[in-house]
């Protein structure tokens, strides 16, 4: 869903850019274990959309980085495994792949059972880098890591007015709420016309 969100926003903008998805596609520990229809959904939906600047690419995040140069990444969201030593070890490995304008999202900030360990990592780098951080959810952070990042996120990052911090996170937390909201109605619709069709095959069987 965040990657496809990340791909509609390079539609909108008519941004000229590539992006790219690395993962197995087959779970972990902490999202769970998952069949082939997983991919192979993503891939259906994914390839008449966004194809011309985007691919899926099947591997483990370490099996990745040699596709990379370095320096050449502008955005970077990591939702791995949320363990502490497995983000410090994917945001470690993938330091030197990112530009003087990078972003870094990570994603389960603010989650804090089942041995994540996101929130511990996230703790130490918002002291070193301007960051913003969204609470609603598992919460996101917002790294501002590159010397030379967008004006326009050193102005999220740099925010200190309690007032205007929580409109910021308020938005976002009313904008997931509705993408929920609407996903929950289009199910329903088509469960109410799955159960509407069984009912008109019923009665023309008897």
């Amino acid at each position: 869903m965040s990657y496809a969100a990340f791909c509609d926003a390079v539609l909108r903008a008519d941004l000229d850019t590539q992006c790219f998805a690395i993962d197995t596609w087959q779970g972990d520990a902490h999202a769970g274990y998952y069949g082939e229809d997983v991919y192979n959904d993503l891939r259906t939906f994914h390839d008449p959309r966004y194809a011309a600047f985007s691919e899926l690419i099947r591997s483990t995040f370490d099996q990745a980085l040699d596709y990379f140069q370095d320096g050449s990444i502008d955005l970077l969201h990591i939702d791995g495994c949320h363990s502490y030593e497995a983000v410090c070890h994917d945001f470690n490995n993938w330091r030197a792949k990112l530009s003087t304008r990078a972003v870094v999202l990570f994603h389960d900030t603010n989650v804090r059972e089942r041995n994540f360990g996101v929130w511990k990592l996230w703790s130490e780098l918002k002291m070193k880098y301007p960051n913003f951080e969204f609470m609603h959810e598992h919460g996101l952070g917002v790294l501002a890591f590159g010397s030379e990042v967008p004006e326009v996120v050193l102005k999220l990052c740099n925010l200190s007015s309690p007032s205007d911090i929580a409109v910021i996170r308020n938005r976002f937390a009313f904008s997931g709420r509705s993408c929920i909201l609407e996903a929950m109605h289009v199910q329903a619709q088509r469960d109410i016309s799955a159960a509407e069709l069984r009912v008109t095959r019923t009665e023309s069987e008897r």
